[in-house]
C-alpha cells in the first residue's frame, strides 16, 4: 500500500529554533516540500515532507533534536463544501482516527490534504474502496509547479 513518510521534529518554543533547522536543511541541500508547525506551551511539532528523509533525519540527529518518522497519506480532494466529510465518513465507520491533518489549495479546484491515521494500512484500503488514490511523493512537486 502507498503512504508517505513525514519527519516530525520537536522544537522548543524559543526564537530562532525553526530558523536553525531550516538553515541546516538548506546547507544540506534538503528541500521542504510540505510543512506544518503546531505548538503547545512547552514545544512545537514541525512536521514536514522533505526531498531527502534520511538526510533530514541525520541533520536533526546531529542537532540533537528529538524527531520521529510518521506514516501519512496525502489526498487531492475537491475544495468544496462536504468533501472532507465524504472522505472521513467511511473511515469513521471503521473506527479509524485522524491523529492530525493539514491541507491547502492546489490546482484544478482541489485541496492537497495530508492525514496521519491511527491505522494507515487500513485507512488506505478503505480509501481505495472509495475510489480515492493517494498522492505519491514524486507527484508533490507537480502540485506546485503547474
Amino acid at each position: 500500500m502507498l503512504s508517505l513518510r513525514q519527519l516530525c521534529v520537536e522544537l522548543e518554543n524559543q526564537p530562532g529554533r525553526l530558523c536553525s533547522v531550516s538553515e541546516a536543511f538548506a546547507a544540506a541541500g534538503i528541500s521542504i516540500r510540505v510543512m506544518m508547525l503546531s505548538e503547545n506551551e512547552q514545544a512545537g511539532a514541525f512536521r514536514m515532507l522533505v526531498s531527502d528523509l534520511e538526510g533530514a533525519r541525520r541533520v536533526v540527529m546531529e542537532m540533537q533534536l528529538p524527531a520521529r518518522i510518521e506514516e501519512v497519506i496525502a489526498l487531492r480532494i475537491p475544495d468544496e463544501p462536504g468533501s472532507l466529510a465524504r472522505v472521513l465518513k467511511p473511515l469513521w465507520e471503521q473506527y479509524i482516527n485522524v491523529l492530525h491533518m493539514y491541507a491547502f489549495p492546489v490546482r484544478d479546484g482541489k485541496s492537497l490534504t495530508v492525514f496521519r491515521f491511527s491505522d494507515p494500512d487500513k485507512a488506505l484500503g478503505i480509501l481505495a474502496s472509495e475510489g480515492l488514490q493517494p498522492v505519491e511523493f514524486e507527484d508533490l512537486r507537480k502540485e506546485f509547479s503547474e
